[in-house]
Parts: structure tokens; sequence; C-alpha cells
């Protein structure tokens, strides 16, 4: 995605988060994200896209594996569809090969590894920086944060009456949110995590949308504390917040967001109704986190079928590092067969 015509060349170092802003901005490390992305991975992900392109409705499902003392890093996928049959087909096609996640079985078989390699989908993982911080204070960067969204919609109140009621209603819960980053029980861990996913599956969705054109493109995420983040309080906060940004980064690109985006709730319980395509980057993100990159090994021969049949195939699957503050930077991991 092009940021040229709306970041200049040291603007985000001379930038204070208490200075007074407007807008549903994008943190530093999704730019260096961005700024790696755009080597390589952006003309893969175009190929991939173009080799379904009769498809006008996609799905981009997520996974996540964050916080596992087990496992050597934290990781999280999406995988995206094109919508090649109808939905209960395709779930049942993938059932049909995977019909647990990768915790729950012993092993993985053919014709699963052929589709995650080969099929008509297309993966990008992201490691994330265990030890991740967005500012060295960060209460002031998200309370500078909800101050610049909520100066952005008392704009657009003015500007786009039609929007009005929804707009006054998210300067209600960003009002209530920034009540909670100024409590002493705010949970930043899980805080700073639904700024992250949420602007990474904006991005992608948005950068989907400038190459695909589609009609309708659905982001299906599994349970994660992420999503009910005190729901009870601020409602579906993370959804709202990536419906904002993929909006303004669709508009930045000059691309007509509007009526395109569909989101599905997880039930609280129970088999989610789409659960066969979250099980594509359960796999996949599973057998990231479970590597032991200064070992190069794997600690099961489940995630060494996943990690040496898919990863080194790049026209189906990418994956970056991702590192926050102090240090932020971003750079793509390559795969090779393991030598054993």
């Amino acid at each position: 995605m092009d940021f040229s015509r709306f970041i200049q060349k040291g603007s985000l170092e001379g930038v204070r988060p208490d200075q007074p802003q407007i807008g549903f901005s994008i943190h530093e490390s999704i730019v260096h994200f961005n700024n790696s992305f755009m080597q390589s991975g952006s003309k893969l992900l175009g190929d991939f896209i173009q080799e379904h392109a009769p498809a006008r409705k996609w799905i981009l499902s997520s996974d996540y594996a964050f916080y596992d003392t087990k496992k050597f890093s934290d990781a999280v996928t999406f995988s995206l569809f094109p919508h090649w049959a109808p939905f209960e087909e395709m779930s049942s096609h993938i059932d049909s090969m995977a019909p647990s996640d990768i915790k729950n079985v012993g092993s993985v078989n053919d014709s699963f590894i052929s589709f995650l390699r080969e099929g008509p989908v297309f993966s990008v993982t992201l490691i994330l920086d265990r030890e991740r911080r967005m500012f060295s204070d960060e209460k002031l960067y998200h309370l500078a944060r909800i101050d610049s969204q909520v100066g952005m919609l008392e704009h657009w109140c003015q500007s786009t009456p039609k929007g009005k009621d929804r707009y006054q209603n998210t300067i209600k819960q960003l009002k209530k949110v920034k009540a909670l980053v100024g409590s002493k029980s705010l949970n930043f861990r899980l805080f700073r995590d639904i700024e992250i996913v949420g602007s990474l599956a904006a991005y992608l969705l948005a950068e989907i949308s400038v190459k695909a054109n589609p009609e309708k493109i659905a982001w299906l995420s599994d349970r994660d504390s992420m999503l009910n983040f005190k729901g009870k309080v601020i409602g579906d906060y993370m959804f709202d917040q990536v419906s904002y940004l993929y909006h303004a980064l669709c508009s930045n690109s000059e691309v007509d967001s509007s009526g395109r985006l569909l989101f599905v709730k997880p039930e609280a319980s129970g088999e989610l109704v789409y659960d066969s395509f979250i099980r594509v980057p359960d796999y996949i993100a599973g057998t990231m986190a479970d590597y032991d990159f200064e070992e190069k090994e794997s600690s099961h021969v489940k995630f060494e079928r996943v990690r040496d049949g898919v990863f080194s195939e790049e026209r189906r699957n990418i994956s970056y590092r991702l590192f926050f503050h102090p240090d932020m930077k971003a750079h793509r991991l390559t795969w090779g067969l393991a030598e054993n």
C-alpha cells in the first residue's frame, strides 16, 4: 500500500503522541510492515488474487498463538480464500482434510498439506515481538490516539451528517474506552494486542480490496478475548476499530469501502459455524509459534510436516517478523526444506 501521500519522510520521528491531532492513525510498526510487505509480499498477494480473478467475494480468516510459555514465539496468521463454491461446500472440503485443530492431532495428512501449498488459499503470518510495546508511555499513547479519533468523528459529524448517529455512538464508546485507559485496572497487554491485530486485519482487508475490487469481503476471527474486550461496557470495540481504519486506508488508496466489509462475530461457546476456515491459520500460526529459530527445529513431526511442506511455497504462504518500541522494524522470513 502506498503511504507516501500522507506520511512524509521523518514525520514519524517528529510526532509526539501528546500533540493534538485528528484521524484514525496507524502505528509506526504497521508502516514498517508495509515497507517490507511492498518489497515482494504485495506482488505475491496480487498474483494470487489474479489467479482467482473471477471471484467477487472473499474471506479473510485469522487465528492467534499468543503467550504460550511452551512455545517460542507469538504468531498471528491471516488466510485469504476466494469464494470458489457455496460456503457449506468450502467448509466441508476443508473439514474433510483437517477435522480438528493442530493441537488435537498427531499427524497432518497429505491432502491438507497439498491444499495449504497449492490450493485456493493465501496466508500471511507475522511473528510479534513477545515483549511488544507501542510507546515508552503507553497510557499517554493510547489516550492521545483516542482523542485523535474523537476529533475525526466530530469533524465527520459536520462534514458527513448522514452518518452522524453512528459517529456520535462511536464517540460515546471511545469516551468509555478513554476512562478505562485512565484507570488502574486496564489490561494493557490485551489492549495493545487489539490495536496490533486490528490494524493488521484492517491493512490486509484494505490491501485485498485495492487488488481484488471485491463485492464483499468477510473477516472471520477465531474466538479471542480481544474480540469481546469489556463488551458489556464498550460493545464491539475491536470490530469498530477495524471498520474505521479499513475505511481510512481504502480512502487513502482511492477505493470505495462502503458496503464491502462484513464481520461475523463468533458465538460465545460451541463449534463455530466457520471453524473450518479458522483451521487453516490455526495450523500455520501453531507451527510458527512452535518453531525454535535458534535450534532450527520443531517439537513434533506434525509441525515439521507443515513447516517443510508449506512454508517454502511463497505463492501461498509468506511470513514476517514485526518488532515494536523502541527498535521498530519488520522483515520477511524466507524458508527452505530442513537439511535432515
